[in-house]
């Protein structure tokens, strides 16, 4: 049967019908490199949680027995119009459900048809999801689209293995450091770790998790996500009541917990999608001896990767095992809109660079814009350079705020906003 889309109420619909649920977890169970975040479990429940900010359409193919046999749910932003997957930027990963027979073709087909019946004029699948076919973005000829993909590399922890892990947290617990951020720990009470398995254990603790997580996210980014997404909670929530789909573990000491850790699971991985812990005792690098109990739960509980997620990180760096490679997936309807987009991308990279020459974190210096663009500007060209040198000025004495909290950034991962998983 030919590809269609699924558009407005009629989506919304098909979302809630059961059996077309059942059909997409039979999908999903078949694609070999769909993750937990392409599960009707997450899709749903996060258009759900946001369902007055995006509405959805569904590029859905179906065999001659009516069988779903291609997926690729899209995020219409209602504010802009502009494009996502679903999940946005709470997903690490991003692709579409396929069987291996038409994994490329479906795609194809699918843009195809997007390009002729929607507005959308561009597609970022980033991170895609391991394994997901490509060859077609090198090898197509028709296709309306104009296709990049960028290949960066992915830290992760093998776990699969006993003897592996053995000697990984052996390893790793040698350190003269790690011994006394135990022996510190230690001293103040019973060390517990604990997995939630239930959303009815983790909402009456939920606010101090995330008050731990704000107070790190606004002094290392400038930012609180929970606060500035009030559909950020509840999505969370209603994720661990989906099975197998959301893993959260806590670090105590006696009743008080010290850290804890979410991931998006998917068969036998684990990935990172935020950490957070508490200020009262960062002096004992909780996250670093959170990690260390997390690979020996994952190990015994049957995973065999502890995803740390795409990019460099000092964090990152000092705990994979082992790194290989994700790819970016950037579509673009038409010429005009990829050459805007280059413009872009270069000119965001070359303020980074110049914001990094100076010393200046790139979301202290949005911040200091944004309040900035708020002052009323009635001045002469002199007036105009004197305060543009006023704002220089003033990043710079946030750059040198900044660099006061670089011991905290060395010692536990920033939880990576924007990018990561269940991320931001």
């Amino acid at each position: 049967m030919p590809i269609r889309i699924i558009q407005g109420k009629q989506a919304q619909e098909t979302l809630r019908d059961e059996a077309f649920r059942s059909q997409w977890e039979r999908l999903y169970e078949a694609c070999h490199w769909a993750t937990g975040l392409q599960s009707p479990g997450f899709v749903i429940r996060w258009c759900e949680a946001y369902r007055d900010r995006y509405s959805v359409l569904l590029v859905c193919e179906f065999s001659s027995s009516h069988d779903l046999i291609g997926l690729l749910p899209v995020a219409i932003e209602i504010a802009s119009g502009r494009a996502t997957l679903p999940g946005a930027h709470q997903a690490e990963y991003k692709t579409w459900l396929a069987l291996p027979s038409n994994g490329s073709s479906f795609i194809e087909q699918g843009l195809h048809l997007l390009a002729q019946e929607t507005g959308i004029s561009s597609l970022s699948f980033r991170y895609v999801a391991p394994g997901t076919p490509l060859d077609w973005v090198r090898d197509a000829r028709e296709l309306a689209w104009i296709g990049e993909v960028e290949k960066h590399p992915r830290a992760v922890i093998r776990v699969g293995e006993a003897v592996e892990v053995a000697d990984y947290v052996k390893k790793k617990n040698s350190l003269k450091s790690t011994k006394s951020k135990w022996n510190r720990l230690k001293r103040l009470g019973k060390v517990q770790f604990e997995h939630v398995v239930d959303a009815s254990e983790l909402a009456p603790i939920f606010d101090q998790l995330i008050t731990y997580y704000e107070i790190r996210q606004e002094a290392v980014h400038g930012k609180r996500a929970f606060q500035d997404d009030p559909a950020k909670k509840p999505f969370h929530l209603a994720l661990l009541q989906e099975r197998n789909l959301l893993h959260v573990t806590l670090l105590k000491v006696g009743e008080e917990i010290v850290s804890a850790s979410f991931g998006v699971v998917y068969r036998k991985t684990y990935s990172l999608a935020m950490s957070m812990f508490s200020p009262a005792y960062a002096y004992c690098s909780p996250v670093t001896l959170h990690f260390l109990l997390l690979v020996e739960q994952l190990h015994k509980e049957g995973f065999s990767v502890l995803d740390l997620t795409a990019g460099t990180d000092p964090f990152k760096e000092r705990f994979a095992s082992d790194y290989d490679s994700v790819q970016v997936l950037s579509l673009y309807a038409n010429r005009k809109v990829w050459v805007k987009q280059k413009v872009r991308r270069q000119g965001e990279s070359l303020a980074r660079r110049a914001l990094h020459a100076w010393g200046v974190a790139p979301n202290t210096a949005r911040l200091r814009l944004q309040q900035f663009l708020r002052t009323p500007l009635r001045a002469s060209g002199a007036g105009l350079a004197r305060i543009c040198s006023l704002l220089f000025r003033s990043l710079r004495r946030s750059a040198t705020r900044t660099d006061s909290r670089s011991t905290a950034r060395r010692c536990y991962p920033a939880a990576s906003e924007g990018r990561s998983g269940v991320n931001q």
